[in-house]
């Protein structure tokens, strides 16, 4: 599901900064309408970029991101190579999140 930023403005007057995750820009705003804030803008994110890739990091769940840190420090300390290394924890993770950030 694609990832869209947006600003919006809040029934208090607050201005509003945030991500969410759906389907189409029209979800967004129907979203954030329904939450009772007035949408201003909602661009997606460039999907595959580093940026990317960093938001896909804030959501991982705290465990998995610990287990993959831990794995990859214990991958370098043997001696393996960096890439090899990333290479090793890919096919581990399959294709879950974790795959994504290692790619």
């Amino acid at each position: 599901m694609p990832l869209f930023r947006y600003k919006a403005v809040s029934a208090a007057g607050e201005e509003l900064d945030g991500e969410m995750m759906a389907q189409t820009k029209d979800e967004v705003i129907e979203r954030l309408k329904d939450a009772g804030h007035t949408p201003i803008q909602a661009d997606p994110v460039r999907a595959g970029g580093l940026l990317s890739r960093q938001l896909t990091l804030r959501r991982q769940a705290p465990l998995e991101l610990a287990r993959f840190t831990r794995d990859l420090a214990n991958l370098l300390g043997a001696g393996v190579p960096l890439d090899r290394a990333l290479a090793m924890l890919a096919e581990l993770a399959g294709e879950g999140p974790a795959a994504t950030l290692i790619a």
